[in-house]
């Protein structure tokens, strides 16, 4: 059993380590015509989320062209998401302590060959 300050120690480092994705992606897309093209296709068909959350899905999830929490995807899309499918970690700034996002930060995404 994981003990609470393990937990947070984990979900600390987990945090930093997606700042720091967030850091490097916000460099990266701006490097060159290329990379700025690939970032606004991704922006492109995921159009509603904040530029933000739109970087970290470019920086994990390039083809992506739907993103939702698993509760959307199960319930009113009626599709059901495979076990062991991985998320995108978003970063959740709304509050004091800033962490990784929960309920409906944390999104599904369908890529293009799906």
């Amino acid at each position: 059993m994981m003990t609470s300050l393990r937990r947070g120690m984990l979900l600390a480092s987990k945090y930093q380590f997606y700042s720091a994705l967030a850091d490097r992606q916000t460099r990266q897309v701006t490097q060159s015509m290329g990379e700025w093209t690939g970032f606004l296709n991704t922006a492109g068909r995921l159009y509603k989320y904040p530029f933000e959350e739109q970087l970290m899905i470019h920086a994990q999830r390039p083809d992506a062209i739907a993103c939702a929490p698993l509760e959307f995807w199960n319930k009113p899309m009626n599709r059901f998401v495979k076990a062991g499918s991985k998320g995108i970690a978003l970063l959740d700034n709304s509050s004091l302590s800033p962490r990784l996002g929960r309920g409906e930060l944390q999104r599904l995404c369908r890529s293009i060959e799906q």
